[in-house]
């Protein structure tokens, strides 16, 4: 039972991380763009926008569909949108 619960919260842990660091997941999390205070927007849509722009001064949308360079700017805070405007995803890169 204990170790259910120990490897539970380890898979969650690692889920939530996933969400801050590099748009690869890879080993380099960098929360330079403010992603883990912004992961409160997950499963909801944007309505202040002026909010996003004090926490991360680069912030790029992205709906489905749309084109995305694969260039990383750690300053950089995405916002991954699916086709109701509700968000699934931020991420810095």
């Amino acid at each position: 039972m204990m170790r259910a619960v120990i490897i539970s919260t380890l898979v969650v842990g690692l889920a939530a991380c996933q969400g801050a660091g590099t748009a690869g997941g890879g080993a380099e999390f960098s929360d330079v763009c403010n992603a883990r205070a912004q992961q409160d927007l997950v499963g909801g849509r944007i309505a202040d926008m002026a909010s996003l722009a004090v926490a991360a001064p680069k912030v790029r949308f992205i709906d489905p569909g749309d084109s995305v360079t694969q260039d990383q700017q750690p300053d950089r805070l995405n916002i991954v949108r699916d086709g109701n405007g509700v968000v699934t995803r931020v991420y810095c890169g």
